[in-house]
């Protein structure tokens, strides 16, 4: 939302109780949803969320669902300056402390994810980062966002590959 010059960003709080949601083991999604749990941490590491913690992914054990929420440390830094953290997040997964990375034991569902996501198309990810200039992203960075999105795409598995010690329990092959 935007009033005068100044750009707002917001969320809407659907926790209308006011209650906490239950406490969240990572260990027990893993256990239960191996292979969910690598498209979290893949969909994480592609939009660059470092703050996956086990207060903003939720399981329901009634209707045995996972769910995640809270995308508020993804992507960019607001205000911060675009090309840097770009360039310093490039090279890198970018998960930060991610409280499935540490809990992971198997590889099933990683490759599977990862080619998910290289099928993204090109299309999709130009037009979301255009929708995203209509929210505060400086137009003028469109191209150069939408190029490292499709660069981050199609090089996300090797990224996973240089940095495997960041499962620790994960099968080393």
């Amino acid at each position: 939302m935007e009033s005068g010059n100044t750009t707002y960003f917001f969320s809407l709080d659907f926790n209308l109780a006011g209650q906490a949601l239950p406490p969240v083991s990572p260990a027990a999604i893993v256990q239960s949803f191996p292979e969910l749990a690598w498209g979290i941490i893949v969909f994480d590491a592609f939009v660059m969320n470092g703050d996956r913690h086990n207060q903003n992914i939720a399981h329901d054990a009634t209707t045995n669902r996972v769910q995640i929420f809270d995308h508020s440390h993804a992507f960019l830094t607001p205000g911060g300056d675009i090309d840097q953290t770009l360039a310093a997040r490039s090279g890198s997964l970018a998960l930060g402390g991610h409280c499935l990375a540490g809990e992971i034991d198997t590889k099933a569902g990683l490759a599977t994810w990862l080619e998910r996501l290289k099928q993204i198309p090109d299309y999709f990810i130009e037009g979301t980062i255009e929708a995203a200039c209509s929210c505060g992203i400086p137009f003028e960075k469109k191209d150069a966002i939408s190029a490292f999105m499709k660069t981050r795409r199609d090089n996300l598995g090797q990224l996973f590959s240089a940095n495997m010690a960041s499962f620790p329990k994960a099968p080393a092959q």
